[in-house]
């Protein structure tokens, strides 16, 4: 069956949301690289290849340019923790790890969420309710495959799933605030990573041996 053209309003429509995609990528560039405050909408709009007019036209402000990129930034997270997650073939303590991992991968390529370890009480203030409601859903989605892990045999029933899932998150989060300033290079120490996850999972597994000791010594030696 031919594929029929494209309409005119849906050529508009397709080509807006391409500027406005080169819009939200400049802006995530920028704020990695300068920080919320050195940020220009002019440099922005420079990057994205479209007017400053057409920048505030999408998002209104920088205020609310920089909720967008935090947006887009977490729903990318997700899915590709998801994704990382379908990978493991069901295995609930492989999943913890990979959901683990995988956070690293994407921040440290998205270095605009290391913006979220920044004490500049305006920023705070940008992403606190979306941050909140993400950190709600993390937990429970840790503790839904804690909960897995027992029910398959391969965590012991004997563990506080709420507390577990909290040292996790809080375990995670530590070691992404150790991440450099705005406008560095933005990269973690893997050894330390993945020393950390196994450590945890020989914690709660109903058999440590089934953490692979090689594995931890893999993650000391980098």
């Amino acid at each position: 069956m031919p594929t029929q053209p494209l309409t005119y309003s849906r050529r508009r429509e397709l080509a807006s949301r391409r500027r406005e995609n080169a819009v939200i990528r400049a802006a995530g560039a920028c704020f990695s690289q300068y920080g919320f405050k050195k940020t220009t909408t002019a440099e922005i709009a420079r990057r994205a290849g479209v007017s400053k007019g057409l920048v505030f036209h999408f998002h209104g402000d920088k205020t609310s340019l920089f909720r967008a990129v935090i947006e887009d930034s977490l729903e990318k997270w997700t899915l590709l923790s998801d994704y990382r997650a379908y990978e493991t073939g069901g295995s609930a303590l492989a999943e913890l790890e990979s959901l683990f991992l995988a956070s690293f991968e994407y921040v440290e390529q998205h270095p605009i969420l290391s913006l979220f370890t920044s004490r500049e009480e305006e920023l705070a203030a940008i992403y606190k309710e979306e941050y909140r409601r993400k950190n709600v859903s993390w937990r429970r989605r840790i503790r839904k495959t804690l909960k897995r892990g027992i029910a398959q045999a391969e965590i012991s029933p004997d563990i506080d799933i709420a507390r577990v899932a909290i040292i996790f998150h809080e375990l995670q989060t530590s070691l992404i605030k150790s991440v450099p300033l705005p406008g560095t290079q933005t990269s973690f120490d893997q050894s330390t990573v993945a020393l950390a996850i196994r450590l945890l999972l020989r914690g709660i597994a109903l058999n440590p041996g089934d953490i692979a000791p090689s594995l931890v010594t893999r993650g000391r030696q980098g």
